[in-house]
């Protein structure tokens, strides 16, 4: 941000969730005005998770013990204040609450801990930390129910390094596909990406759509010059592959119905397209999936619905 400050050149964030970024425009439009954001800030998928904990995990299932379990850093920090507040406006409370460092590898002593407070479900937030290292212990050990943030979640990669055994997990949905429509292009961008490119990252397809963004604006403008552009990317309004994207001024796009949207998906079926959206109900293309080895209270509860 300072770099792009001192030398003035407009820059499209496709991978970065901190707040602070929006923060540091809208509260200094003059040093940090050039800067704009298409992926999702860590509020949005606070406001996500937090919402699945509402409708689903505690009004659905009837949980109330929770764990959080995140990887150290900055935009984690976001989504762990927020979960703690919305479990306890809920009705429920955490029973775990720890992070855990970039360089970990063994989780089997952490979900142990989980498993000594008596957890229901565990949220969780990675990112540097491949969710697969957690997520394999976590079917060997027959943890409880998963799923907030887990970085991986939602791809082919995930079911290489999974398989079977990451049936039952719960995943922010931000990859647009056939298993998870966020616009009527996801589908086919998705299979052309696929076919050519490999597996997408979580920043794929908010790159794809930040290039035509950008290249919208250079043709609106006419020109390159830096502050022309700037002016012409303020005033976009683009159907792109996640969602319409309009830039409030805090350069960050529009969120919710209409514009941009996450689902919660679950893994369901044993294969690379295995996943399912699960919430909200307006969007869901299947019901809320127990792991097979699952038998705890919330099974129960939703059985006897």
């Amino acid at each position: 941000m300072e770099q792009q400050a001192r030398y003035g050149v407009p820059i499209i964030c496709t991978g970065v969730g901190a707040d602070r970024l929006t923060d540091m425009v809208r509260d200094n439009p003059t040093r940090y005005g050039r800067t704009f954001r298409v992926m999702h800030r860590s509020s949005e998928l606070a406001d996500v998770t937090n919402a699945f904990i509402r409708d689903v995990l505690v009004g659905q299932l009837h949980l109330t013990r929770f764990a959080i379990m995140v990887e150290d850093d900055v935009w984690t920090k976001y989504l762990s204040d927020r979960w703690r507040v919305a479990v306890r406006e809920a009705g429920g409370s955490v029973v775990f609450d720890d992070v855990f460092s970039s360089q970990t590898t063994d989780f089997a002593a952490m979900l142990s801990r989980v498993r000594a407070a008596d957890a229901e479900y565990i949220l969780d937030a990675s990112s540097k930390v491949p969710s697969a290292l957690y997520l394999k212990r976590w079917a060997e050990m027959k943890g409880p129910l998963i799923g907030a943030v887990p970085t991986g979640a939602g791809t082919r990669k995930y079911y290489d390094e999974i398989g079977p055994a990451g049936i039952g997990v719960n995943s922010v949905g931000t990859i647009p596909s056939e298993w998870n429509p966020l616009t009527t292009r996801a589908a086919k961008w998705h299979r052309e990406y696929s076919s050519k490119y490999g597996d997408p990252e979580y920043t794929s397809a908010y790159s794809y759509d930040a290039t035509y963004l950008l290249r919208d604006a250079i043709v609106r403008a006419g020109v390159t010059e830096p502050a022309a552009l700037v002016k012409a990317l303020e005033q976009s309004d683009h159907s792109g592959v996640v969602g319409r994207y309009q830039f409030g001024p805090d350069h960050h796009p529009r969120f919710g119905d209409g514009f941009r949207v996450i689902n919660m998906v679950q893994y369901q079926f044993p294969d690379a397209n295995g996943y399912r959206v699960v919430w909200p109900r307006e969007r869901s293309t299947g019901e809320f999936l127990f792991p097979s080895w699952y038998a705890g209270p919330a099974k129960t509860n939703k059985s006897s619905r």
